[in-house]
């Protein structure tokens, strides 16, 4: 990366009232999250890759619309999925989405997003305002889609499938800023 290109680390989050192997089967479907993006207009898997995905936004800047293109690649994880996306102009995601049991409470998850941004100094303020819009936007709509009973895999009709990893024990949930790291070793 260039000495003009900055990161920015990002977190969202939302409980859901949906149990967790419910949101977890939902959130490990990368149609199901590219699908909750309000400024997504067309997706396709690649025919090399099903984990990659082309992707186009409609986006605005100083109420100018234009359509972006960009691919991203999922990765399923035990608690959630991890994704990169490689976008216009050097702009890159390392995006991980956690499903967290919440504890005492099996018919409620806690939806973690955690998204480190590195862009163009001068597109980061732009980059970040626009995931923030987006990706919060995104949070509401799984929560709207789970908490009505609207959690399919998809398709219509078809039922939410738990992967054999998928649990309703509590999962860590990720570090903080405020959290203690111990360097003292083993």
């Amino acid at each position: 990366m260039s000495f003009l290109t900055a990161t920015k680390q990002v977190q969202f989050s939302k409980r859901i009232k949906a149990p967790r192997s419910t949101v977890l089967a939902f959130i490990q479907q990368p149609k199901n999250l590219i699908d909750l993006s309000p400024v997504v207009i067309d997706a396709a898997a690649s025919s090399d890759d099903p984990n990659t995905w082309m992707i186009t936004d409609k986006l605005s800047v100083l109420c100018l619309p234009f359509t972006t293109k960009y691919t991203s690649t999922f990765k399923l994880t035990d608690n959630g999925i991890d994704s990169e996306t490689r976008a216009a102009a050097g702009v890159v995601l390392g995006d991980n989405w956690i499903a967290n049991a919440v504890d005492g409470d099996a018919g409620s998850t806690d939806v973690v997003e955690n998204v480190e941004v590195k862009a163009n100094i001068l597109l980061l303020p732009f980059t970040v305002s626009g995931l923030q819009d987006a990706h919060n936007q995104m949070l509401e709509n799984l929560a709207e889609k789970l908490e009505s009973g609207g959690g399919s895999n998809g398709q219509t009709g078809d039922a939410v499938t738990t992967p054999k990893a998928a649990t309703d024990e509590p999962a860590k949930p990720p570090p903080t800023a405020n959290d203690q790291v111990d360097t003292s070793g083993p």
